[in-house]
């Protein structure tokens, strides 16, 4: 029947029709990079840690001021102006491929303070960054330091989601769905939306600014939150839950010759508390910067509006460092 089908001239047009459409589709979705810049959730994350980097691609001022040729943008597939990368205080989607350093020399790419981009102006401030750092705090940091600290502390059991996970799980005892992992992930995110939302809101009315202006220029403050806390909970995860586990996994998918090996730590381990310096530093950068984005944003307000601005957008910060210190 199959090979039959293609002997109907229409059905064969069809056929071809259907993938000279899909090149072309193709054609467009990859054209200059756009799927990476574009579509691939990838490319969010990048820029998201690019603000915390110590490292910066940018170009000599006084090279850049006679040039006509500009070998650096032409060479870049991202369609990226690297000339423009410190004027614009970002570096957009680059890649850090170095294909603009290898078609001219005038491009320099030096260490710098970590986050030194967040302590000045962005131009071309993009929403999408903010969701970024939003979404990487509930989904990492908030959803590991419920998992690992307090789903399981004395009356961790009357957390709404974890009432959530014991009544499905009773409901559904043969279902393959983690639901300690799905309703924790859900929460992380609702509670995180939530403060954030609400702080914003007040934050414009406080300003009597725009409040989506505010989200996109001030939220940049809460990247130390999405990616320094991460590690700190990623480091207590990584001894108390998953380092056993990934080993425990390698000997016995090879059958090899040893004893499965017992966590290397418990959250009650003392010195399992030096991580806790990743959420402090985390919390005080945030609350730090918050401050500054908010006096960059509107230097003619006063400095009581400043800070009862930064007091509605410190909500976020604040309820994790009560998570941290209480845990």
């Amino acid at each position: 029947m199959f090979p039959a089908l293609f002997s109907q001239p229409y059905v064969v047009a069809l056929f071809y029709s259907f993938f000279t459409l899909l090149a072309f589709a193709f054609y467009f979705i990859f054209a200059d990079m756009s799927y990476c810049a574009y579509i691939c959730p990838i490319s969010a994350i990048r820029n998201a840690f690019s603000r915390d980097s110590f490292m910066w691609l940018g170009s000599y001022e006084s090279a850049c001021r006679t040039c006509t040729t500009f070998e650096c943008a032409k060479a870049c597939e991202f369609d990226q102006s690297p000339f423009n990368f410190d004027k614009n205080n970002s570096m957009g989607d680059c890649t850090l491929c170095m294909d603009c350093a290898n078609s001219c020399a005038a491009i320099s790419y030096k260490a710098k303070g970590s986050g030194f981009s967040l302590l000045k102006p962005i131009r071309k401030a993009r929403n999408v960054d903010v969701w970024t750092y939003l979404l990487l705090f509930a989904f990492m940091t908030l959803t590991l330091k419920f998992t690992a600290v307090w789903n399981h502390a004395p009356g961790g059991e009357m957390l709404p989601w974890m009432w959530l996970t014991h009544g499905f799980s009773q409901a559904y005892p043969r279902s393959p769905v983690r639901f300690e992992a799905l309703f924790t992930l859900l929460f992380s995110v609702g509670i995180t939306l939530l403060l954030a939302g609400v702080g914003f809101r007040m934050a414009a009315r406080t300003l009597k600014a725009d409040r989506s202006r505010i989200f996109r220029e001030v939220g940049y403050a809460y990247a130390p939150l999405a990616l320094i806390a991460s590690l700190g909970v990623a480091g207590e995860s990584f001894f108390t839950r998953y380092f056993h586990s990934v080993i425990n996994g390698f000997i016995e998918a090879f059958h090899l010759p040893c004893h499965f090996i017992a966590p290397l730590a418990t959250p009650q381990t003392p010195w399992l508390h030096i991580f806790v310096f990743f959420d402090y530093l985390a919390v005080g950068w945030t609350l730090f910067l918050l401050w500054k984005r908010v006096t960059l944003f509107a230097p003619e307000k006063s400095v009581s509006k400043h800070l009862v601005t930064t007091l509605w957008l410190s909500m976020l910060p604040v309820f994790y460092l009560g998570l941290t210190f209480f845990a």
